[in-house]
């Protein structure tokens, strides 16, 4: 895997979540040592898998699959060059995905809208800032 079974996490609720792929070709020399592009490698995939309450209000509560035991195994589909997937709506309270490498170097530009509630960077920097200042208030000498 590139990227191993996940669902995104601090998301604003049900918001859709899109990928750009960008699959950079191959060089090889040929005999007049010339750099030459070879076919790009669209082997790359994508996996989904059902995962009930993975992320989301829900989250934690008991797996089911349309209220029974019943299994959904995995799918598998390509991503080519260029191309784009979107995870919409819930999908991503309900379902994990990965991303399982293939032969050529991939780019991909990840587009999602994260909760703001404690997870802005200004949220997050005042608690490092609190936490250092605790740190050294109770150890100065550890820090010295």
């Amino acid at each position: 895997y590139a990227v191993s079974w996940h669902a995104d996490s601090s998301l604003d609720h049900f918001s859709s979540i899109g990928v750009l792929n960008y699959l950079v070709p191959d060089t090889v020399d040929d005999n007049n040592n010339n750099n030459n592009e070879k076919e790009k490698g669209d082997d790359w995939k994508l996996a989904l898998r059902v995962s009930n309450h993975i992320e989301g209000p829900s989250r934690g509560e008991k797996n089911t699959f349309s209220g029974s035991d019943n299994y959904a195994p995995p799918v598998v589909v390509d991503i080519k060059d260029n191309e784009s997937y979107f995870l919409l709506d819930n999908f991503n309270h309900h379902h994990q995905h990965a991303v399982v490498a293939g032969s050529s170097l991939r780019y991909s530009s990840t587009h999602r809208v994260s909760r703001t509630d404690g997870h802005t960077y200004d949220s997050i920097s005042k608690k490092c800032l609190q936490a250092l200042n605790s740190a050294i208030s109770c150890s100065p000498k550890v820090l010295r």
